[in-house]
């Protein structure tokens, strides 16, 4: 998040929530073709921290689907 902020990549979301599906899937030839859950606790904290500074809230973190009711 540092770099993000030095680099001032911040921005206003104006109080949006965000969903974000499928974040688990990699579209690759990988082990499973998922993400490690390691991998997808970070990948939530940067984006939940991300939007928290943009003015957003992450409402939905698909892992590997998004099962919230999208508000």
């Amino acid at each position: 998040m540092t770099k993000v902020e030095k680099q001032k990549l911040l921005t206003n979301f104006g109080g949006a929530r965000v969903y974000v599906p499928g974040v688990a899937f990699v579209p690759t030839k990988t082990k499973n073709e998922y993400r490690s859950g390691k991998m997808i606790q970070n990948l939530e904290g940067f984006w939940s921290a991300y939007f928290q500074k943009s003015n957003a809230v992450l409402k939905g973190f698909g892992t590997p689907e998004l099962t919230a009711v999208v508000e």
